[in-house]
């Protein structure tokens, strides 16, 4: 066969040397650096089989480069010409200076054969060897993972602490490449050479392997089994309350975002925070305005501007709880949300005075987020920009995920245009897999796909989006994401005619009855308030009045901290819309009187800044018209927002638009202008793949 011919053309045509240099290269993998191979070259020639020797050189610190050769290697010339006759005779090809990398896996493969299977085991151990003692720095970092798997496999002449130290480093380097499987398989190996010593002496080394496992298994979306490594180092006594929080971070977060325990999660980091001394009062409305107060009060005198520049805090145990905070915000903002401005205020009171950290950055943009709630649109954007600038500040990448994302889906919509945001969420969500904070890559993704449905993206795209992120988010067992994105994902099949009743979320992505049993029995109770909203659209689309009012009723009480969501204000459209149809149906002045509330939430809107709501303005402009029977001015301000949602890009909203006014011109009596807009909304449905409402609308009107 091919291998058995090049084996035998290796050991035919070349000479000693150069076949021991296609040995030591077939060790260092399908490529390698000359410079480095010239370093491990001379060790490895011995031929001792009993005893490990020690290189010609020295000390590894003896070495070093200038330029493109290594000093003190008196036989480099000698190896480039032993690696000139493997380019010759096609085994090797040139890539770049020093980078050389073998031109088949077979070649490489034959290479290694060529080594004695009894020497196999000592060459490994002395090439591992040879590179961990004489590369560092960069040269270092890019062979860990070749030196760990050349030592792991070989003698380990009873240094199970310094290979413990090798695996710990190449599992961190996987964890941070998002590598999580081939991250616990080096740790794992880590903790087998240190066995049952592992906490005798000094347990810094265990309790770093320990908590690295379990943080890739929780990133690999094994809550089981990081549950494991988490509970092997709470048991231990000698370990320290604040050295122990790595480990209770991952368990909250293994609670929060891949058990759908987010309460149980709050709970623990409270419990943690008490034995570090902070605590919380009842979270109630009185506290809460105290505690927002009292942060008004902290902030006085400094300019925004300067948030981001504030000095560093240095009390650690101060950081831990600042970091355990953080936990807490994240999931109280689902289960708990009386509780997150109390925690948000102290972040933001502590780090004004005792200095920042990175969990500011979150604290900020949370901060922010609570004002934009209140109305402060520029306010809380601008604190959102000092969070991304000690973002910067700290090269926190470990964060930047989340903070841009909280600033995305919660404050940019508020004065920068859908497409802008869409973009951005897209971008959080590549940050977030390219740094590891999976969690955050998929809540960006989440809203991503819920926005689209504000733009002029197709509902099957957005139906094949979410198909797509959401079996990713089961592949990272992020069930607690998931269940934010199932409503997304069944209302554009609804609309597209993929759905029993188009106004009941059952379908492929979900079932609403289970949907429904499932937050109750969690407690998720802003997740099923994120389902009455869907809902209510679908119900205001297919003209269901009767289930629009109930659906009004449950989405009545959202989340005040929901108040700056993009989710809110679309929900605002089909709430003053739903009552602009009661009014005319019922004629009752209760809903004219909601229908107005919901006009001036978007004027006020408008007036600070948010250029997304200007449209829906005019759409209620024209409907307040109608309804005082001033069709002047309506017929005006339809036009209008038909106009402007087309030159926003909001497909959805201009079809809308188009309809409500194609139903005006039929009550005064202006057929042309009714068929002319109620055609363009079927054509603008059908285009954005409403297929459903298109046929929900022509069975009303007929082929006007």
């Amino acid at each position: 066969n091919v291998a058995d011919l090049l084996i035998q053309k290796m050991r035919n045509n070349l000479q000693e040397e150069v076949q021991e240099i296609l040995q030591v290269a077939s060790c260092l993998g399908s490529s390698f650096d000359s410079n480095v191979l010239v370093l491990i070259w001379e060790t490895v020639r011995k031929k001792t089989k009993n005893t490990l020797e020690t290189s010609h050189y020295g000390s590894s610190k003896e070495l070093f480069w200038n330029g493109d050769k290594p000093i003190g290697l008196v036989r480099y010339e000698e190896v480039q010409e032993f690696l000139g006759v493997c380019v010759r005779e096609g085994f090797f090809e040139k890539d770049g200076k020093s980078l050389y990398r073998f031109v088949h896996d077979q070649v490489q493969q034959a290479a290694y054969s060529l080594i004695p299977e009894c020497d196999v085991e000592l060459m490994r151990w002395k090439i591992g060897n040879a590179l961990l003692d004489g590369l560092a720095g960069a040269y270092l970092d890019s062979h860990l993972y070749v030196i760990a798997d050349l030592l792991n496999s070989s003698m380990n002449s009873g240094e199970s602490e310094k290979l413990a130290k090798l695996n710990l480093m190449a599992g961190q380097k996987a964890l941070k490449l998002c590598a999580f499987s081939s991250s616990v398989a080096y740790l794992e190996k880590g903790i087998r050479f240190l066995g049952s010593d592992i906490w005798k002496g000094d347990s810094t080394l265990g309790l770093k392997l320990f908590i690295s496992a379990a943080e890739a298994e929780y990133c690999n979306g094994c809550a089981q089994k990081s549950k494991y490594y988490v509970d092997q180092v709470l048991i231990q006594k000698k370990i320290s309350t604040l050295d122990k929080i790595p480990a209770y971070f991952i368990w909250i977060r293994s609670m929060c975002h891949l058990q759908n325990k987010s309460l149980e999660g709050i709970n623990v980091a409270l419990h943690v925070l008490k034995l570090l001394g902070v605590r919380f009062p009842t979270a109630n409305k009185a506290f809460i305005i105290a505690s927002l107060a009292k942060t008004k009060a902290c902030l006085r005198g400094i300019s925004v501007s300067d948030l981001s520049g504030l000095p560093l805090m240095q009390d650690k145990k101060k950081i831990q709880a600042m970091q355990l905070m953080d936990e807490v915000v994240e999931s109280a903002f689902l289960v708990k949300p009386d509780l997150l401005p109390l925690v948000v205020c102290k972040m933001v009171q502590w780090s004004v005075r005792s200095g920042v950290c990175k969990s500011s950055a979150s604290a900020f943009a949370c901060y922010g987020m609570i004002l934009c709630s209140m109305g402060d649109f520029q306010g809380g954007n601008k604190i959102g920009k000092e969070a991304m600038a000690l973002l910067k500040r700290l090269k926190a990448k470990d964060l930047e995920a989340k903070v841009r994302f909280i600033c995305s889906a919660f404050l940019s919509h508020l004065v920068l245009p859908y497409h802008i945001v869409h973009k951005q969420l897209m971008e959080n969500y590549d940050i977030g897999m390219q740094t590891g904070m999976i969690t955050w890559a998929m809540f960006s993704v989440r809203a991503y796909c819920g926005n689209a449905l504000h733009t002029s993206r197709c509902l099957s795209s957005v139906d094949s989006d979410a198909v797509f992120y959401g079996q990713q988010m089961i592949r990272y067992g992020l069930g607690g994401v998931l269940i934010f994105l199932m409503p997304v994902r069944q209302f554009a099949l609804n609309m597209m005619g993929c759905s029993t009743n188009p106004v009941v979320l059952t379908g492929d992505a979900m079932n609403q009855d289970e949907f429904m049993k499932m937050c109750k029995a969690n407690k998720s109770y802003a997740v099923l308030t994120f389902m009455f909203c869907y809902q209510l659209w679908l119900a205001f689309y297919f003209k269901d009045y009767h289930l629009a009012q109930k659906l009004l009723r449950k989405t009545k009480n959202t989340n005040e901290l929901l108040r700056s969501a993009v989710q809110t204000w679309r929900n605002v459209l089909f709430e003053g819309l739903t009552a602009f149809s009661l009014a005319w149906l019922a004629n009752k002045k209760k809903w004219k009187m909601k229908a107005k509330q919901s006009m001036r939430k978007v004027r006020d809107s408008v007036g600070k800044g948010n250029v997304n709501l200007v449209h829906i303005l005019l759409l209620f402009e024209a409907e307040l018209a109608s309804l005082n029977g001033e069709n002047g001015i309506a017929k005006r301000k339809y036009e209008e927002a038909v106009a402007t949602a087309a030159r926003f890009g909001i497909t959805p909203d201009r079809a809308i638009a188009a309809e409500r006014a194609g139903e005006f011109f039929l009550r005064v009596g202006d057929e042309y202008w009714a068929f002319h807009n109620l055609r363009l909304a079927q054509d603008l449905y059908i285009s954005w793949g409403a297929k459903q409402k298109a046929i929900s609308l022509y069975e009303e009107h007929g082929d006007r």
